[in-house]
């Protein structure tokens, strides 16, 4: 999908899913996409192979990241489990005790809400299950209500907001309102909140029996598994585990105006990643499936985040001011996903010969008409690398000896003091100056690309660009600074896969050509031609002269333009286009090797420059070109994204009852 695409369809996912004390925190940086196959991991029963084992150890890694904003971070200080394991060991309790009476209706509304098992460890009770299922089919409806509401609302047409009042908003109504009374009469909805008021007020009155419950919840010997990379992390999951056997998932369908007044309304820190400027208006709708699923954490009390009984020791940070998502150790967390799939762009009418207005962004997974869309997706992982050796992004592994043609890198050490990692076989490295963001890398690599770059520098949160040596983008950084006595190299790295389209043909040197377009018609870089009439929908531009001294060379059919300041490289072309489309070139400004940057219709990259200047008396032009294929990938359709993480705000944590005694 591309990126004004995707950027509408984030806004729409903030307007309905946003609450006073939630927010939504997107992915935009590191792009997250999954078969169900490999989210099997959280089905009860199920055989448990390595590879779900891998796959539970990232679902938990992402999930709990300290979200702090509307993107998701891509680097890690702590994880949730490692800040509350922190608080229940350290946390100063109050001591309290309650009389007799509050005794035994705490009891009563432990009983209500949990059950005990043999062990001793509490699990929901057959009450509270029911009142969440109730209460979840009670949630997606007002979901719908607000999608349909903020389409009408954003159309500005006159007769679907009448629509909408008199015949859609009375039904959505009448079924939120009954799915209230299912939870009423069937999910326990009055009593468990009782219940769970009484809980929350009755255990801070007895500090020390209900801390003791915490810690029984989560023990570091039990709850923190490791996979088979010797990461450590404490299992998360999702409810209901069988989403993806439900087939009646919500769709959202968004259309041309909804769109664009998405796109207006989109938050900055989306903007910046896809493009200030972004112009699109060849999309006629877009239209996907989503679900919204509640993470689970079986060590995870959240009750513990409001209750009173507790305080840190002065040196502690707090957890959360109440009110500063960049402040505290946990302002936030990850309390729910959105999951999309079936994604489907429609484009407008291509079979014209008008062209494009305004510029037009390329992104790297942007599509044409002629070619389906392709959805976001990267890889992450972790890979060691020992001194004197290599390494390879591609493969995300130590390059076996006698083995570096196949080597993005060697770790090598001159002396004991002079180690560097130097970038081989066509690969090239970058430091960033901040996060990995896929604009920033490739103007690092294509301005600041560095022959080697001294292991000394490498530091936790500090990245590198990469452009691997099959042409896919990457970003690194170490999981530990490199000291004197460290004789390897622990890597964390994000790779965008589908660089490769962009950056890879079949030769690795892309397509070169020429051919001639004359005045008035229409010219085609995918097929290398000058387009027969009647056949404008297989054009990329039009040579169109609106007078003898007025002829301008427009781009048609999703193709987008961008001057190029030089040479016609991969990833000049991308840059340029992302940040210089032009809706049209005055062929007075053509010139041999001045050399134009090209997205076709079918999304390849290309350039091309002129043989001659077009003068006056030219009515031809004579085009030389390079063309880099984009391979088409097939998704299943039933492959998800995570397109946000649902955050839940913290009060201010810890906020000690004054009125308890403190030790």
């Amino acid at each position: 999908m591309d990126a004004y695409s995707l950027l509408a369809l984030m806004t729409k996912a903030k307007l309905i899913f946003e609450s006073p004390d939630t927010f939504l925190s997107f992915p935009a940086l590191s792009p997250l996409t999954y078969s169900p196959e490999q989210l099997q991991f959280n089905k009860p029963g199920g055989q448990f192979t390595a590879e779900l084992l891998a796959m539970q150890s990232e679902f938990s890694r992402i999930t709990n990241l300290v979200p702090r904003g509307v993107l998701a971070p891509v680097t890690h200080e702590e994880y949730l489990w490692d800040i509350y394991s922190d608080v229940l060991h350290t946390a100063q309790i109050a001591s309290s005790t309650l009389t007799a009476e509050e005794k035994s209706r705490l009891a009563e509304a432990v009983n209500f809400l949990h059950e005990i098992s043999p062990s001793g460890n509490r699990k929901e009770s057959q009450q509270l299950q029911l009142y969440k299922k109730y209460r979840d089919a009670h949630i997606a409806a007002q979901e719908e209500y607000k999608n349909q509401q903020l389409t009408v609302e954003l159309s500005g047409d006159p007769e679907k907001e009448t629509h909408w009042r008199d015949a859609e908003e009375p039904v959505l109504r009448q079924k939120i309102a009954h799915l209230l009374d299912e939870w009423l009469r069937d999910g326990f909805k009055e009593e468990v909140e009782r219940y769970q008021l009484i809980e929350q007020s009755y255990t801070d009155r007895q500090p020390s029996l209900v801390w003791s419950e915490w810690k029984k919840s989560f023990m570091q010997d039990i709850d923190v598994s490791t996979d088979t990379n010797q990461i450590n992390f404490a299992a998360t999951g999702f409810s209901p585990y069988n989403i993806f056997d439900i087939d009646n998932w919500p769709r959202f369908t968004l259309t041309q105006a909804e769109i664009d007044s998405l796109v207006e309304k989109a938050p900055v820190e989306l903007r910046k990643i896809f493009g200030l400027n972004l112009a699109r208006n060849d999309i006629e709708n877009i239209s996907f499936e989503y679900r919204s699923v509640a993470i689970t954490r079986g060590w995870l009390q959240p009750s513990l985040f409001k209750s009173r009984c507790w305080r840190l020791p002065p040196e502690k940070e707090l957890l959360s001011t109440g009110n500063d998502l960049a402040s505290g150790r946990c302002p936030a967390y990850v309390a729910a996903v959105i999951f999309i799939r079936n994604a489907k762009v429609k484009y407008a009418d291509q079979n014209s010969f008008s062209a494009m207005s305004g510029s037009t962004l390329l992104n790297i997974n942007s599509s044409a008409p002629a070619a389906p869309p392709q959805s976001l997706t990267i890889k992450t992982g972790r890979f060691t690398v020992r001194q004197t050796w290599h390494g390879d992004f591609d493969q995300s592994r130590e390059v076996p000896q006698g083995r570096k043609e196949e080597a993005d890198f060697w770790f090598n050490a001159r002396s004991a003091n002079n180690r560097v990692l130097t970038p081989m076989n066509g690969a090239t490295f970058a430091v960033l100056l901040g996060e990995p963001e896929m604009t920033a890398m490739v103007r690092a690599l294509q301005e600041r690309p560095a022959h080697e770059i001294e292991v000394t520098h490498l530091k936790p949160g500090v990245w590198v660009a990469v452009r691997t040596k099959k042409g896919v983008l990457a970003a690194f950084t170490v999981e530990a600074p490199i000291g004197p006595s460290t004789n390897e190299l622990k890597i964390r790295y994000t790779s965008w896969q589908k660089m490769m389209d962009m950056f890879e043909s079949e030769d690795d040197q892309g397509t070169a050509g020429r051919f001639t377009v004359r005045q008035t018609w229409h010219g085609d870089f995918d097929q290398g031609r000058e387009v027969p009439r009647g056949q404008g929908e297989e054009a990329d531009f039009w040579f169109n002269a609106r007078t003898a001294n007025d002829r301008a060379l427009l781009p048609m059919n999703g193709a987008a333009f961008a001057l190029l300041s030089g040479e016609p490289e991969p990833a000049a072309i991308l840059l340029a286009l992302q940040e210089r489309a032009v809706h049209e070139i005055d062929v007075t400004q053509l010139r041999p090797m001045g050399w134009i940057a090209v997205r076709t219709k079918r999304g390849a990259l290309a350039a091309f420059t002129v043989e001659a200047p077009i003068g006056p008396g030219t009515n031809e032009l004579k085009i030389r070109y390079h063309r880099w294929q984009k391979e088409q990938q097939e998704e299943t359709e039933q492959d998800v994204t995570i397109l946000a993480f649902i955050c839940k705000r913290l009060p201010l944590c810890p906020n000690p009852d004054p009125s308890l005694t403190w030790l």
